[in-house]
């Protein structure tokens, strides 16, 4: 998506330098009138804003100190920003153009060759809202080419800002083979960035080809580019980047599966979860989970269901005590598949679906919830097969009762054969 238009605020440090204590120095004025402007805007008074932002920009606009027109150029920012916020678009890129083209008199101070910068990337995110992609993709051009070579971290990050948008407009344009290539410039842009917040552009761009070249049926060099992401992220400490590592190997696994290559997808799966086990971040863990149950499913397509029930046995210890509300339904799913592995008849078979109903009976989500109705017709089957007739009559009217009201159709269909079951019990466990 189109990184938008952020909010303009100057940096404490930048502005403070210059008022030395004056109160009356044109840079505390202006930066009192500013503050004025902005505490209206967030009071919702706009037009209020604009007048104030107005009566700022005819007393400070022709100053020649670079402090006051660092706040002359916020001030002509949050102009535009509001004009565009009150749909007045026509002005709003006319008065980026002006900010550009008035800071271009005070050569490269990098504070203002910033916000000339910001100016470009709130005209040319205008223009795609806009839907005129051609002059927005021309203007992110101008900028990378003008501004390749900054030297200042916010620049750099403004740049990558301005590369991240010219790859969307380009993928929204269908413009596969010049979104790789930019996806190329950008990825050599910055690889070898020492910033972490940087790394993780490169991370997410170089996941991000990936999963452009799948959406081609390129998957040797989807592939590749997996590969070459873990190769670049192996020697950096930066723990940010620990889940796009993650996702990069879940992704290899998903394109073995979908080209027939199970030997390959389980050797992924084993490295992940061997290298990943122990880390405790939410959104990790989360994928982890995922992992585990992709990975019994390979098993289970291939009829091993030894190996099948191994890897849920080892994804509940993981997951046993999580309070995650995501990760339940995927424990839920793997409690309820391992229960179903087994063949036999017994109490202890029966007891297993009671812990599972038990431990997410208030749970509602749908995942946790077609977990629960099926473990309730399955113990329902399994009493009958015992000849517990009552009990599972007890267990299927149970289940009705607190799932009548559910519209998802794994639970409609529990219900449904609940219905039947009492009509006419007979063996056989159902399987979600």
């Amino acid at each position: 998506m189109i990184i938008k238009k952020k909010a303009a605020l100057p940096a404490h440090d930048e502005a403070q330098g210059s008022i030395k204590g004056n109160e009356q120095a044109p840079v505390a004025v202006v930066k009192a009138q500013f503050e004025q402007a902005v505490r209206l805007g967030q009071q919702g008074k706009m037009k209020a804003k604009l007048v104030r932002l107005q009566q700022l920009l005819h007393r400070f606009r022709h100053s020649d100190e670079v402090a006051v027109q660092y706040f002359v150029a916020y001030a002509m920012l949050h102009q535009g920003m509001a004009l565009g916020e009150m749909g007045e678009t026509t002005a709003e890129l006319g008065l980026y153009d002006d900010l550009v083209q008035h800071l271009a008199r005070f050569g490269e101070a990098p504070a203002l060759q910033s916000l000339s910068m910001q100016a470009l990337m709130n005209k040319a995110a205008t223009l795609a809202e806009l839907n005129q992609t051609a002059a927005a993709l021309s203007l992110y051009g101008r900028i990378i080419h003008g501004f390749n070579a900054v030297a200042t971290h916010e620049g750099v990050i403004q740049l990558a800002h301005a590369m991240v948008n010219k790859i969307t407009l380009l993928g929204d344009l269908g413009l596969w083979t010049a979104q790789l290539l930019a996806y190329d410039q950008m990825i050599d842009r910055f690889k070898d960035t020492e910033h972490e917040s940087l790394q993780q552009y490169v991370a997410k761009l170089m996941l991000n080809k990936g999963l452009a070249l799948a959406g081609l049926g390129r998957h040797a060099e989807e592939l590749a580019t997996y590969g070459a992401l873990i190769e670049w992220l192996t020697p950096r400490a930066n723990e940010a980047l620990v889940l796009y590592w993650v996702k990069a190997l879940m992704n290899q696994g998903a394109t073995y599966g979908l080209l027939n290559q199970p030997q390959a997808q389980i050797k992924v799966y084993q490295s992940l979860i061997g290298r990943f086990y122990e880390v405790e971040e939410d959104e990790v863990e989360v994928c982890l989970a995922q992992t585990w149950l992709s990975w019994a499913q390979v098993y289970a397509r291939r009829q091993q269901h030894k190996q099948e029930a191994r890897i849920y046995d080892q994804m509940i210890e993981r997951f046993e005590y999580t309070s995650h509300s995501e990760i339940q339904g995927y424990l839920a799913q793997a409690m309820l598949n391992r229960l179903l592995l087994r063949h036999d008849v017994h109490q202890e078979k029966i007891d297993g679906f009671c812990e599972l109903i038990e431990r997410f009976a208030d749970e509602h989500c749908e995942r946790i919830a077609a977990c629960v109705a099926c473990a309730m017709l399955n113990k329902g089957i399994v009493l009958g097969q015992l000849g517990k007739i009552a009990d599972a009559y007890a267990t299927y009217d149970q289940l009705i009762e607190e799932y009548q009201h559910r519209s998802e159709p794994d639970i409609l269909s529990c219900i449904t054969q609940a219905m039947m079951y009492k009509e006419h019990q007979y063996g056989g466990v159902m399987r979600q």
